[in-house]
């Protein structure tokens, strides 16, 4: 949540300068270099807990009935709990006097897929992101239950724990656009300095990071024309049956002027400048994904990041999502249309043991 939130205001983006680390496919060690075969099997040394192969949100078990929420302006944050993780709306954004719905609902069954249908003929707010309806695995970090979690993979947990554990981050989605909403599809995931629980949740705090993988886009250009291009960085990637190191771009951006507030970090490798209708199977490696983001933030000093100080374990990955953020254009307190869909079919994490293969990092 929050990639547009602060559109528009120029001189909060940071350039970071371009650079480049680069992840192998095969397994790597802690500190982020190249590695191979001598690293395979270290997964579990963190933990007593045997990590599982793989965690599958979606399809849902056979017994799992249809559960939907429906979200409205009166009726914002619905959530619906999947066997793991749930479903939620979102609609943090939107104004009170918005006229529509967005309908998020598993449909059941073995072959049951999520789909949310945005139909609003009126949508408002702030100004900024209007809503971000996601399927989620973890803590929140602005409240609720986290929901049902798999046995052996827990939110949160270490940063530097996850950065070894060989994450990968699956699913296999389409987009149907009226043409009258931008919007991204991200993984959206938070890492903070405390462990928060459904007890304990106050939204980010000072010093958390927010990382953004932008799979595809519903605007008419890549991210850069609204954020400035800070470079680029090679990650395994997995695009319908091809397995292999694709370029990234990156940038940064400040949610505030001083280094006491979240940091955002973009990463994005979508469709720029058109729209994917047609849907795919899209998978990253967020392990890699992670020890980058280590080495990038440290080498060139941003500004709005100096914590934790080379210490990594003080850091916490709290949650794993993915959704849509969407707004339309502005400053009109009241205005325009929100009218599209998506279907996520499969949603899963893998754990290969040893070099990926398709077959590995692919949900069943």
């Amino acid at each position: 949540m929050g990639l547009w939130a602060c559109l528009g205001v120029a001189a909060l983006l940071l350039n970071s300068g371009s650079g480049g680390a680069t992840a192998s496919l095969a397994a790597r060690n802690p500190a982020g270099s190249m590695g191979g075969a001598a690293e395979v099997g270290r997964l579990g040394a963190a933990s007593t807990v045997r990590l599982p192969s793989e965690v599958q949100l979606l399809p849902a078990p056979a017994s799992t009935p249809q559960i939907c929420a429906n979200g409205t302006a009166a009726n914002p944050f619905p959530v619906s709990f999947l066997p793991l993780g749930y479903e939620t709306p979102n609609l943090y954004g939107l104004g009170s006097g918005s006229r529509g719905t967005d309908h998020l609902c598993y449909t059941g069954g073995s072959r049951g897929v999520v789909r949310n249908d945005v139909r609003f003929s009126s949508v408002g707010g702030a100004g900024g992101v209007l809503a971000f309806p996601h399927v989620e695995y973890g803590q929140d970090l602005w409240g609720g239950s986290p929901g049902t979690m798999a046995a052996g993979f827990g939110l949160p947990e270490s940063e530097s724990t996850a950065a070894r554990q060989d994450l990968w981050l699956t699913n296999s989605y389409s987009i149907h656009d009226s043409g009258a909403a931008a919007y991204d599809y991200v993984w959206d995931n938070f890492l903070s300095t405390y462990v928060p629980t459904p007890a304990n949740v106050s939204g980010p705090g000072n010093f958390s990071l927010e990382i953004m993988l932008w799979m595809t886009t519903g605007y008419e250009s890549s991210p850069w024309t609204y954020f400035p291009f800070g470079g680029a960085t090679r990650l395994p990637t997995l695009v319908n049956s091809s397995l292999s190191n694709q370029s990234w771009d990156f940038s940064y951006f400040c949610q505030g002027t001083n280094n006491n507030e979240l940091t955002v970090l973009y990463f994005y490798n979508g469709t720029g400048g058109g729209l994917n209708t047609t849907g795919r199977t899209f998978g990253v490696d967020f392990s890699t994904v992670l020890v980058n983001v280590n080495s990038m933030l440290r080498r060139d000093h941003e500004s709005c990041w100096s914590y934790p100080a080379n210490d990594d374990g003080k850091m916490h990955l709290d949650d794993l999502n993915v959704g849509t953020e969407f707004l339309t254009p502005w400053p009109s307190p009241y205005y325009g249309t929100a009218v599209f869909s998506w279907t996520i079919s499969s949603l899963c994490f893998r754990f290969p043991r040893g070099a990926p293969t398709v077959a590995a990092v692919s949900c069943p």
